[in-house]
């Protein structure tokens, strides 16, 4: 850096979840079935 040579990559490789191109559907179809499944399961005891 004191040099004046160092050139930070601007590239980022992550995201967080929820964010655009990682929206996770896959896990929210998941926890949304489990969710219903808890909820019938309570309904016909």
């Amino acid at each position: 850096m004191d040099a004046g040579n160092f050139h930070p990559s601007k590239q980022m490789n992550h995201t967080h979840e929820g964010s655009i191109g990682n929206l996770c559907n896959d896990q929210i179809v998941i926890e949304f079935n489990s969710a219903i499944e808890t909820i019938l399961n309570k309904q016909n005891l």
